[in-house]
């Protein structure tokens, strides 16, 4: 784009935003918000409020984000009335309104103040070119970033980004293909006058694909969703800004980086759509905002293996990798399932699975019941406490304990096709990982459930179970893939789902 013709479009941007979003369907222009008294024009916002924070709009990111935006430094750019903004700002957020119309910020002031909302506020008298007092943790472009051609944007967002620190947060609203499409319109400029008004200049559509290459090398696309009228009226992306050392990593590692970056993620929300579910997936259970280094199993994918399982409703199901046996427990009490589990008898000697602390008592008791000595320490996957979750709420006779290395598992008795689910958690170097999805694969019926655990692409280069499973399933994409009508990461979560042809 030459200096004349970026010129100009800054120009008709310019002219243009001063009529920002409002309500649900209506805009209004700043200038004319400015002259309302301050009565009228509170009860104005609280109608746009009330319009738009709602679950199929802006409600679900906004509930999504409030306890993670605690502390942080968030800079709302293009922020129309400042519904989002100040909504994290009354939750402990520490906001910086950033806009090209310097009446847009006038009015967002005048609302803080009568809403008694501290924040910055910054013009962008050049597109290209920032000098913020601070950088931030997150961006927030609510539909801010669409409304110019991909390489304007582009140049935009490394000025811009420049000030968001290693590890922090992209969230960006956009209108995906799908809308673009089924508009009819011949272009983007025309596009543009179809979802934001005649005066539009441009407006860009956005998928993965696009997304990764407008930000780059340097973002990892954590996941993205359409959601709103249809499910094509908006999209949503949320991307993490890399630590230099991961940046290095990747690099070291380009096979596996593009493997990641190429993955497809299902939002846990969107998890009933993808799966073709009428079950309701009780969000309030999720742990959404919780940081994967401190991720359970236990707490934190339980509600959504328990919500598979109960979707699925397996009468055959295979694990390899029990441990205490919780995860069997949820297939157990979610179906009338039998269980087939294989394990090593006397514990992986490569790892050191024992009791957290505040388990001792528990496990002690456990021991002294099965008549183990009592210890102040036990080997947590070895036999007498294998299984210790199932055969406590009496489980035991619909479980096959199988002890064996699974690597040398004789499955020539079952036939193929099997079992309905399986799930693969046992031994977590990349050789076991490749054996055990081979054993899996034949013996899983069309339909069925394939379920791996540790697959976690954001704790890749942090975590080295999570690195040696996601490498076998990269090795073995190839079978996989084929193999399978549907794979993707559930995020957040630890689970890598596929669904047998």
């Amino acid at each position: 784009m030459s200096n004349h013709a970026t010129a100009s479009l800054e120009n008709k941007l310019r002219e243009k935003w001063q009529e920002i979003p409002a309500t649900r369907q209506d805009r209004a222009f700043s200038s004319d918000l400015l002259n309302w008294p301050d009565e009228q024009l509170l009860d104005y916002w609280e109608e746009c409020r009330r319009q738009t924070t709602t679950p199929d709009v802006r409600g679900w990111f906004q509930d999504l984000y409030k306890n993670d935006f605690i502390g942080l430094d968030v800079a709302d750019v293009g922020p129309g009335v400042g519904v989002d903004g100040i909504y994290f700002a009354q939750h402990g957020a520490n906001l910086t309104f950033v806009d090209i119309v310097e009446d847009n910020l006038k009015l967002l002031e005048r609302i803080c103040s009568l809403k008694g909302i501290k924040a910055d506020f910054y013009f962008i008298d050049d597109f290209f070119s920032y000098h913020f007092k601070k950088k931030f943790d997150v961006f927030l472009f609510i539909g801010s970033m669409i409304n110019a051609p991909f390489d304007f944007t582009q140049r935009q967002l490394e000025a811009l980004l420049t000030f968001l620190r290693p590890g922090g947060k992209v969230l960006m609203l956009a209108y995906p293909e799908e809308r673009f499409i089924t508009s009819g319109t011949k272009d983007q400029a025309e596009f543009a006058k179809t979802t934001d008004g005649e005066r539009t200049p441009w407006i860009e559509w956005y998928n993965d694909e696009k997304i990764k290459h407008l930000y780059g090398p340097g973002y990892n696309l954590n996941w993205s969703r359409n959601f709103g009228k249809d499910d094509i009226e908006f999209n949503w992306f949320e991307l993490t800004k890399l630590e230099k050392d991961s940046c290095q990593q990747q690099a070291a590692t380009s096979t596996s980086a593009e493997f990641i970056q190429n993955f497809p993620i299902i939002h846990v929300f969107d998890l009933p759509t993808a799966i073709a579910s009428s079950l309701t997936l009780d969000t309030s259970r999720l742990s959404l905002n919780k940081p994967f280094s401190a991720w359970r199993m236990q707490t934190d994918d339980s509600p959504i293996l328990r919500y598979l399982y109960r979707h699925f409703q397996p009468k055959r199901h295979l694990e390899f990798g029990t441990w205490l046996g919780e995860g069997v427990t949820y297939c157990l009490e979610e179906t009338e399932a039998t269980v087939w589990t294989v394990n090593l008898p006397f514990g992986d000697a490569s790892s050191s699975y024992g009791f957290y602390t505040e388990d001792i008592p528990d496990a002690q008791r456990w021991a002294e019941k099965i008549g183990l000595p009592v210890r102040n320490s036990y080997t947590s996957d070895a036999i007498g406490f294998i299984g210790k979750a199932y055969l406590e709420k009496g489980y035991g006779r619909r479980v096959c304990q199988i002890y064996a290395d699974s690597r040398e598992w004789d499955t020539s008795a079952y036939p193929g096709g099997f079992f309905d689910s399986i799930l693969i958690d046992g031994g977590h170097t990349k050789e076991i990982v490749i054996s055990d999805t081979h054993k899996a694969l034949p013996l899983l019926r069309s339909g069925g459930l394939m379920l791996w655990h540790d697959f976690c692409p954001p704790m890749y280069g942090r975590n080295e179970n999570t690195r040696e499973v996601i490498e076998a399933i990269s090795a073995e994409w190839d079978l996989i893939s084929t193999q399978m009508a549907k794979v993707f990461w559930i995020y957040p979560s630890w689970i890598l789902i596929g669904i047998k042809k």
